[in-house]
């Protein structure tokens, strides 16, 4: 969470993706094309509205630090620096 705001979406998308390179499979692939749609539309139209009503200015400065999808370095405004 450090890194990546959604690890476990982004872990099983990432295993449809392997499995479906792995076995040659454009019907999996389709699949976790279609997981990736639905999920990226859950977290942006339920799940972060949400949390942001749940958590407000600490959830606002936690989305600006960390990536929704791709892992990257945390931002120099990362959010982790605030905890003791």
């Amino acid at each position: 969470y450090r890194y990546v705001r959604n690890p476990m979406y982004v872990g099983g998308i990432a295993v449809l993706l392997g499995a479906g390179l792995a076995l040659r499979s454009p019907g999996i692939m389709i699949l976790a094309f279609v997981a990736f749609t639905i999920s990226h539309l859950f977290v942006v139209y339920y799940e972060e509205p949400t949390l942001a009503g749940m958590f407000d200015d600490s959830y606002a400065r936690y989305n600006a630090s960390v990536s929704r999808w791709l892992p990257g370095r945390p931002k120099p405004s990362d959010f982790s620096a605030t905890r003791p």
